[in-house]
C-alpha cells in the first residue's frame, strides 16, 4: 500500500466545464473544496457566449471566490462541453484528472478514495465510483477494458464519475470537439482500445439535478440513436465478428429503451414502429430485453415509492 504522504504529494485537477448553470455551479465547487484531499486545482472553463446574462452572472460568481485553487478562464464563443473539457485539460498541471459538470458534486472523500485506489492499483489507468441519479443509487461492478458492456448499456460512462491518470487522457487528446452528444461515450470507447478501468464500490457522486433540458424525446430520439448506432458501428461488427450475434444483441437493447421511452411519453406510433422492426429481426431478443427494461422500471418505481413513504 502507498503511504498517506505519497498520496498527499500527488496533484488532483478538476475540470468543471459551465454553460447556463450558475445557479449550480457554485455547490460544484464547494463540493470539491470541502472534500478531504486538499491537493486540488480547479479549473472552471466558462462556455457561454460572453454577451449573455449567464456569462456575466457566472463571471460575478467566480469573482466572490477567494481561492487560490480555483482558476476560471472564459471562452470568446460557446464552443460545446467538449472543447471546455479540453480547454481545462491544456491548462491542468495535476498528475490525475477529473471532469465535473456544473450540476453535480462530488461527495468529501472521493478525490481521496480515487487517488488511494490509482496509487494502490498501477494495472488501472482511470477509476470510477458509484452515484446517486434521480434518488438512486448505481453501483459500479464492471472493471477491466469495458467496451462491450458500453455498447450494451450495462456500463454507463458518468464522466463524473471518473479520475483519469493525466498521462492516458493526454495520449488520447482529450474529447473529441465535434461529438455534439454521445461525447463520453466516444471518449470511453476510445479509452478501451488502449486502457483499463477500476472502481471504487462506493457513492461518491451526486448527479443530475439539471439533467431534464438535455434529453430528447420523439423522432429526435430516434435520430439520435439512428446516429449513435452508425457512429460506432465498426465497432459493433468488430465485436460481432469475435462473438456472433452480439450486435442484434446491441441494437436489440439501444432499441428497447427507445421502445419504452416513446411508450411513456405517449409516441405510440413511434413505439409501435420499432416494435414491429425488431420483432421481424430479432424477435427474441427483442422480447427479452423489453421485459428487462419494464422489470427494472418497476423495480425503480416500487424502490421511490419506498423511500418516499420512510
Amino acid at each position: 500500500m502507498i503511504g498517506d504522504k505519497m498520496i498527499k504529494q500527488k496533484l488532483v485537477s478538476v475540470i468543471i466545464p459551465t454553460y447556463g448553470r450558475p445557479d449550480t455551479l457554485l455547490s460544484a465547487i464547494q463540493s470539491v473544496l470541502e472534500n478531504s484531499f486538499s491537493e486540488i486545482e480547479i479549473i472552471v472553463v466558462d462556455d457561454n457566449d460572453p454577451d449573455t446574462e449567464s456569462r456575466k452572472e457566472t463571471s460575478e460568481l467566480m469573482k466572490s471566490i477567494e481561492d487560490s485553487r480555483v482558476n476560471y478562464l472564459q471562452h470568446q464563443k460557446n464552443s460545446n462541453a467538449s472543447a471546455a473539457r479540453n480547454t481545462g485539460l491544456r491548462n491542468a498541471k495535476g498528475q490525475y484528472i477529473c471532469y465535473l459538470d456544473d450540476d453535480d458534486e462530488f461527495r468529501a472523500d472521493k478525490l481521496e478514495k480515487q487517488v488511494i485506489f490509482l496509487e494502490n492499483h498501477l494495472e488501472y489507468d482511470a477509476v470510477y465510483c458509484g452515484w446517486k441519479k434521480d434518488g438512486m443509487d448505481v453501483y459500479p461492478k464492471y472493471s477491466g477494458s469495458l467496451t462491450k458492456e458500453l455498447l450494451l448499456m450495462d456500463y454507463t460512462p458518468m464522466t463524473s464519475s471518473i479520475m483519469f491518470r493525466r498521462e492516458a487522457i493526454e495520449k488520447l487528446k482529450g474529447f473529441d470537439e465535434s461529438f455534439q452528444r454521445h461525447q463520453d461515450y466516444e471518449l470511453m470507447l476510445r479509452f478501451f482500445e488502449q486502457y483499463t478501468i477500476g472502481f471504487v464500490p462506493e457513492i461518491l457522486l451526486d448527479s443530475g439535478k439539471n439533467q431534464g433540458e438535455n434529453r430528447l424525446y420523439g423522432e429526435r430520439l430516434d435520430e439520435l440513436k439512428a446516429f449513435y448506432l452508425k457512429t460506432f458501428e465498426n465497432k459493433i461488427m468488430e465485436l460481432d465478428q469475435k462473438e456472433p450475434g452480439l450486435k442484434d444483441d446491441i441494437y436489440s437493447k439501444h432499441y428497447a429503451s427507445n421502445f419504452w421511452n416513446h411508450i411513456n411519453h405517449k409516441n405510440y406510433k413511434l413505439g409501435f414502429n420499432i416494435l414491429l422492426t425488431n420483432l421481424k429481426n430479432r424477435p427474441t431478443k427483442f422480447i427479452r430485453d423489453i421485459i428487462a427494461f419494464l422489470y427494472k422500471h418497476v423495480q425503480k418505481k416500487l424502490k421511490i415509492m419506498k423511500t418516499n413513504n420512510k
